[in-house]
């Protein structure tokens, strides 16, 4: 929720103004990055996890409303699909291709005419992730299968089309590697036996297999 909350401080220890592109990409960078203050520690969430929320217009909120262009930018930046949109830096620096998606605060102000009565916000959203988020079977199909499992430590990864991230954690949660990729198919190479997390997440969804690695 990126709206009625004031000025707040990213993971660069910069304070960024909500109603900015800057804002957005601090801010949801720091959930799926995670930050540490004096009361604790948050470990971020998996990106295609998250999704942006912003008020439709000025009216839907008391701030944090930000103009369509400014939204595009910022979740184009955040996608990975579009230049910095002002000073804030990506933590790591590639973006998140498998952001959830955006929400709205709310779709009756979208449709307000004294917003504009133009669903602004949600062609926003179609011009960014598409107008209803098509997966074709090919990019279902290949979400949902690595081979071989068990593995020896070399093991490939189909790709959905467009860009996506692979992210393999322990049990623990720990995280082993994450490698973006705009590619067909990912082969990975896991040094160690044990059993392993390999998450797939990209614009046409996301998909979690449990391998198992015997060296």
């Amino acid at each position: 929720q990126l709206y009625n909350s004031g000025s707040m401080l990213g993971v660069d220890q910069q304070v960024y103004t909500q109603g900015t592109a800057d804002f957005v990409v601090a801010m949801t960078d720091a959930v799926i990055e995670g930050f540490s203050t004096a009361g604790g520690a948050f470990p971020g969430l998996p990106a295609h996890k998250v999704a942006v929320g912003l008020p439709a217009c000025p009216s839907a909120a008391g701030g944090g409303y930000l103009d369509p262009a400014g939204v595009a930018a910022a979740v184009g930046y955040l996608l990975g699909n579009a230049p910095q949109p002002g000073a804030y830096v990506l933590a790591n620096g590639l973006g998140h291709p498998g952001l959830g998606g955006m929400m709205t605060w709310s779709i009756n102000w979208d449709a307000a005419s004294g917003c504009g009565g133009t669903y602004a916000y949600a062609e926003t959203f179609a011009g960014l992730f598409g107008e209803a988020n098509p997966v074709g079977d090919l990019a279902l199909q290949r979400l949902g299968s690595v081979y071989p499992n068990p593995s020896s430590g070399r093991i490939q990864v189909p790709l959905p089309p467009g860009p996506c991230v692979v992210r393999v954690t322990d049990l623990t949660g720990a995280e082993v590697c994450q490698i973006p990729s705009t590619a067909p198919e990912l082969v990975l190479e896991l040094e160690d036996s044990g059993v392993y997390l390999v998450t797939v997440a990209s614009v046409a969804g996301a998909a979690t297999h449990r391998v198992v690695v015997n060296r």
